[in-house]
């Protein structure tokens, strides 16, 4: 294959030298203004103020210290480490500290919710009892069985022998046991839905 050789213009290579070496005297020149003089120092005693023994029994010194002081450093490290462990688990306990409280008031507030559902229908039974009642006692069994040791016995609230002491006994008794009872039907209810 042919090329093509192009001669090189001989007054731009001229004037291109002219200035490389025009630069390289001013570079000699500025070299030679800036050349640092002569270093005058007075004379001193070098090597510290103390004798090589005393310096050797310093290192000496230190290097024996050197174990104490990587001991020291060591335990500062467990020290520190397990302080931070500890800050965790407390904060770790705070936390479900925080969540057992909120569900103790999460069961207080559904207890009270249930309580106010259900207390119409106390007061229904309550006003039914006290309707059936009658003169002297009555049993709350079902089977009106006086040996019955779950047989709880209510005075009649018009009873003028009852004091209001007495009426308010039974009445919280009455009140309990129809708790219980509604209690016992929900857990029922539960127990058939999970089977």
């Amino acid at each position: 294959s042919s090329y093509t050789l192009i001669p090189p213009n001989q007054t731009k290579r001229s004037q291109i030298q002219r200035m490389a070496a025009k630069e390289l005297e001013e570079l000699q020149r500025w070299k030679e203004e800036h050349r640092p003089g002569p270093i005058n120092l007075a004379p001193e005693h070098l090597g510290g103020s103390i004798s090589l023994a005393e310096a050797r029994k310093r290192q000496q010194i230190q290097h024996s210290q050197s174990k104490f002081q990587l001991k020291a450093k060591r335990d500062e490290y467990r020290r520190k480490e397990k302080e931070a462990e500890e800050a965790e688990i407390q904060k770790m306990k705070e936390k479900q500290r925080e969540k057992a409280n909120k569900l103790v008031e999460k069961q207080r507030q559904e207890e009270q919710q249930r309580r106010k559902t259900f207390a119409q229908d106390y007061s229904n039974k309550i006003n039914e009892l006290q309707q059936r009642v009658g003169f002297g006692f009555i049993s709350g069994d079902t089977n009106q069985n006086p040996g019955n040791s779950h047989t709880v016995w209510l005075f009649k609230i018009s009873n003028p022998f009852c004091t209001s002491q007495a009426r308010s006994h039974a009445y919280k008794e009455m009140l309990k046991k129809e708790e219980n009872r509604k209690l016992q039907e929900m857990l029922e209810e539960e127990r058939k839905k999970v089977k």
